[in-house]
């Protein structure tokens, strides 16, 4: 079950307030705040075709995500991995934004992602990156911890 993304990028626009701007990203908490005051619909029925439409297109049918049935909080800046995975045991996926350097992620495909802290790190202006965390695990073979998550880059990307 996907929700619409298509749908962001459409309707939680600038104009109404969010600080969104369509295929060019914006802020997370604001897309979690539209969600939460008008609800969203399945991917099925707002399917993701890579480009902004000039308005708002939703179509007219029951939102997957009912408006005002979940409430949007924020961890601390500083939160430790004990932190983030008691939120993410008590209420689900989290969106969390990283610094993601030079276009790190729009080549990734699939697998363990490592990077050098350092090589993440802008001299000039910093790259973030919007993710979804929906897990954590230690590896059996060398007993390194680690995170699971969705990333929302693709082949077709707006």
């Amino acid at each position: 079950m996907s929700l619409s993304k298509q749908e962001l990028i459409d309707c939680a626009r600038k104009e109404d307030g969010y600080r969104c701007n369509g295929c060019s990203g914006g802020v997370g908490f604001d897309a979690l705040e539209y969600i939460r005051k008008n609800g969203i619909v399945l991917t099925q029925h707002y399917p993701y075709n890579a480009e902004q439409a000039t308005k708002c297109l939703r179509p007219n049918r029951k939102p997957f995500i009912s408006p005002g049935t979940f409430d949007v909080g924020q961890l601390p800046t500083n939160a430790n991995a004990t932190q983030i995975k008691q939120a993410l045991t008590k209420y689900g996926p989290l969106y969390i934004s990283i610094v993601a350097g030079k276009n790190v992620f729009e080549n990734y495909e699939k697998g363990v992602f490592t990077t050098p802290t350092a090589s993440l790190r802008s001299k000039t202006k910093v790259k973030r990156h919007a993710l979804v965390l929906i897990g954590y695990g230690t590896s059996t073979v060398d007993g390194k911890s680690y995170w699971i998550i969705r990333n929302s880059y693709g082949k077709s990307k707006c």
